[in-house]
């Protein structure tokens, strides 16, 4: 019987001992897989939008799982209010940790599962102390990706709407694009179009190659007369090589400009012309006589000549 009784305490120590393992488990992996034996730092950040993040999330450095999320407060924010998260993480991490280290809050899956990603600063900050307020980064509010996600869909389903429209005219012969896709018509006109312009550039290419012909035969004409030129002959030779010609020239024109002179200062015939009127008008009646005498003339010549033999 005594023996009967040391079984059953037995039997009680061990479901004990499994009790207790069980529930140091459970705490383990409710504490993200911490463990007593590891020393486990605090800190805090605040966010006016966790996004989701409940107490027991993971907690990364640099894509690595070292602590968990402790407990989420509300705390007053001037006229709103801001979420504090208090976190904890290992002692391999803490040294890396500095004062001017950032809290984000990142996405863990498809499902809307959060974690936290702590990211290691700068060399040059100091190294955090525990307790510390950690600056936050704002997360991205997966609402408004959504929303924007819907207007790019709807935006999507009318261009898609539109093409299928699009197209469904262009089977129907619609259009440009329809008439060029069912009708010939447009196709030869465009054959049409390209033979002129072959034409036409041909017709360019000769008119050019007649053009270098011409300049070329100037040129050559040219260089011809210049040549007589410089060998003085003909007019302009003389004119380049004698002087003889060209000071006659300039004494003719000398002759010609003291003639208009004398006639602007009203000498001689011309001049009187030009500046008395009296002379003028004396010379048109004279020409008027001499008309009508030239008149009476051929009508009755007999009256001014006679013509007798014997």
């Amino acid at each position: 019987m005594k023996r009967s009784g040391d079984i059953r305490w037995g039997e009680l120590r061990l479901g004990l001992f499994i009790f207790v393992a069980l529930a140091v488990f459970l705490w383990a992996s409710i504490q993200g897989g911490t463990t007593l034996f590891k020393k486990q730092y605090e800190l805090q950040s605040e966010f006016p939008n966790v996004q989701g993040v409940v107490a027991g999330a993971p907690v990364w450095f640099q894509g690595v799982e070292v602590g968990t999320v402790k407990t989420l407060d509300f705390v007053a924010s001037g006229d709103s209010s801001k979420v504090r998260i208090t976190f904890t993480v290992n002692d391999r991490v803490w040294p890396l940790i500095r004062e001017d280290s950032k809290v984000k809050i990142q996405a863990l899956n498809l499902f809307g599962e959060k974690f936290m990603e702590v990211t290691s600063g700068s060399r040059t900050a100091a190294p955090v102390k525990e307790g510390a307020m950690l600056g936050s980064e704002r997360p991205t509010d997966v609402t408004q990706l959504m929303a924007r996600g819907e207007g790019i869909v709807d935006d999507l389903a009318q261009t898609a709407k539109d093409l299928k429209e699009l197209s469904a005219k262009v089977r129907r012969g619609e259009g440009t694009l329809g008439k060029l896709a069912t009708s010939d018509e447009l196709y030869a006109n465009l054959n049409s179009t390209i033979a002129q312009v072959r034409g036409l550039t041909f017709s360019l290419d000769r008119s050019q190659v007649q053009m270098s012909r011409s300049l070329t035969a100037s040129a050559n004409s040219l260089d011809s007369v210049m040549t007589l030129i410089h060998s003085g002959d003909g007019t302009l030779g003389k004119m380049a090589r004698d002087p003889a010609l060209y000071d006659n020239l300039s004494r003719a024109s000398g002759r010609v400009d003291s003639t208009l002179a004398r006639v602007e200062r009203g000498e001689g015939s011309l001049g009187r012309l030009t500046k008395d009127d009296a002379a003028a008008v004396n010379l048109e009646r004279s020409l008027d006589q001499l008309n009508k005498l030239l008149a009476d003339l051929q009508a009755n010549p007999k009256k001014y000549f006679k013509f007798s033999v014997f």
